[in-house]
C-alpha cells in the first residue's frame, strides 16, 4: 500500500500543479474545487477517498435513483423512522458499490427523497443490459423497505441535481471527444497508405477538422455551463432558471457532438477501429451513453421550446 501512496504522490506531484497555478494554493477553494481527501499518511496533495484501514480517512458512495419504472411508481406509507417504500426505479447508476442509495418518491404534490441501505432486506439490485459496460446501470426493486427521509420537499432540490449531472456529463462527453480527436490525429500522423501519411489525404483533413471545431465548441460551451452550474450550487445570486436552460443548450450540443467525434475516430482508423483490440469502441459506448444519459438532444431540444414559448405548452 505504502508503494501505491508513493506512486500516487509523484503522479499529483507532476500533474496537479497546473490546476493549482489556476485555482490558487488555497486550501479550501482547492479541496472543494477537487473534491478528494486527504490521506492519513501524509501526503503533500489531496488524494482520492480510500478506506480508513487503507490509509484513506473513508468515503460513502451515495447514488441517485429517481427514474420510475413505467406501471411500478415508487409510493411511500408512513413509518416512524420515516417510510416504507416500494417500487422500482430504472438505470441506477453504480448501485452495486453504493452505501447508500438516494430514493426519490412523489407524495401529493412534493417529491420526497429518502436513504435507503442498497443491502436491506426488500432491496434487490438487477443489472441492466447496456451498451457501455464500464459504466454499470441498474434496475432497484423496493418492496417495503425502510427509508430514512432526508428532505420532505425535494422538488427543487432534484431538479437542480440534474440539471448539474447533465453539465458533468457534458464535461465528460467533451474530455471523451478531446481523446478521441487526440487518438485520431495521432493515428493519421503516423498510419500510410500509398507511400504518404493519410494525414496528407484531404478527406481526412476535413474529419478532423471538424472535430477540432467540435471540441473546441464543446470546451466553450461546457466551460460556461460550469461557471453558472457552479454559481447556482454556491448561491451566489445565480437564478436556477438560467441553469435550466443553459443545461439543455449544452447537453443538447455535446449529445450530438461527442458520438460525432467518437465515430470519426473510428472512421481514421479504419479496420483497426471496428476490433475489440483498440479502445475505441469504448470512447464509442461512453458516448453513446452519455448522449442519452440526463435527456437526449432531442428530448432537451424539445424542452427548451416550451421554456421559450416557441411552441405551445
Amino acid at each position: 500500500m505504502e508503494q501505491l501512496l508513493q506512486e500516487l504522490r509523484s503522479f499529483l506531484d507532476a500533474e496537479v500543479p497546473r490546476f493549482r497555478e489556476k485555482w490558487g494554493d488555497d486550501a479550501g477553494s482547492w479541496e472543494a474545487r477537487c473534491a478528494w481527501q486527504r490521506t492519513t499518511a501524509g501526503g503533500k496533495w489531496p488524494a482520492p477517498a480510500w478506506s480508513e484501514e487503507h490509509g484513506g480517512r473513508g468515503a460513502c458512495v451515495a447514488t441517485l435513483a429517481s427514474d420510475d419504472v413505467h406501471g411500478a411508481r415508487t409510493t411511500v406509507s408512513d413509518d416512524a423512522a420515516g417510510g416504507r417504500l416500494s417500487g422500482a426505479k430504472t438505470h441506477v447508476l453504480d448501485a452495486h458499490i453504493a452505501d447508500v442509495l438516494l430514493v426519490t418518491a412523489v407524495r401529493g404534490e412534493r417529491v420526497q427523497v429518502f436513504a435507503v441501505d442498497p443491502r436491506a432486506e426488500g432491496v434487490e439490485l438487477r443489472p441492466l443490459t447496456v451498451l457501455d459496460r464500464t459504466r454499470k446501470q441498474y434496475r432497484v426493486e423496493l418492496t417495503d423497505v425502510k427509508g430514512q427521509l432526508l428532505d420532505e420537499d425535494f422538488g427543487a432540490g432534484l431538479s437542480l441535481t440534474l440539471y448539474v449531472a447533465a453539465v458533468l456529463a457534458c464535461a465528460e462527453l467533451l474530455g471523451v471527444a478531446g481523446r478521441c480527436l487526440e487518438t485520431a490525429v495521432e493515428y493519421a500522423l503516423d498510419r500510410e497508405q500509398f507511400g504518404r501519411p493519410i494525414d496528407g489525404f484531404q478527406a481526412v483533413k476535413h474529419l478532423l477538422a471538424d472535430s477540432l471545431v467540435a471540441v473546441e465548441q464543446m470546451r466553450a460551451a461546457v466551460g460556461g455551463a460550469a461557471e453558472i452550474a457552479e454559481g447556482v450550487v454556491s448561491a451566489r445570486g445565480r437564478d436556477g432558471a438560467d441553469l435550466a436552460e443553459v443545461a439543455s443548450v449544452v447537453k443538447a450540443h455535446c449529445s450530438k457532438a461527442a458520438p460525432g467525434t467518437a465515430e470519426t475516430l473510428v472512421q481514421v482508423l479504419g479496420g483497426i477501429g471496428f476490433t475489440w483490440e483498440h479502445p475505441a469502441h469504448l470512447y464509442l459506448r461512453r458516448a453513446k451513453t452519455l448522449e442519452v444519459l440526463y435527456g437526449n438532444a432531442t428530448e432537451h431540444r424539445a424542452w427548451l421550446a416550451r421554456a421559450l414559448e416557441l411552441v405551445p405548452a
